[in-house]
């Protein structure tokens, strides 16, 4: 079976850093399918940025979705795998 996913939304949130410097983040949030469309709970969803050294993970919950917060402006890659799926 072939794995993809839907991107929800990408929302772009300006938030106030921790040093008082207002700092630019995004927050992605996407729902992970198969070919069929049938949601897929407990997949590994990866985002990452060589340029940026960021790298964060999380798996999929009841409804397939994920959500990462706080992710600074760049070019990421987003890796989706599950069982019994190959990698997308």
């Amino acid at each position: 079976m072939k794995l993809r996913y839907a991107f929800a939304t990408l929302v772009l949130i300006l938030g106030i850093a921790a040093n008082g410097h207002s700092q630019a983040v995004s927050s992605l949030r996407g729902t992970v399918t198969d070919s069929s469309g049938a949601l897929l709970p407990g997949a590994s969803v990866v985002l990452s940025s060589e340029e940026r050294g960021f790298q964060e993970s999380h798996v999929t919950d009841a409804n397939g979705i994920y959500v990462f917060s706080q992710v600074p402006p760049g070019t990421y890659d987003l890796k989706v795998s599950a069982r019994q799926f190959a990698p997308y």
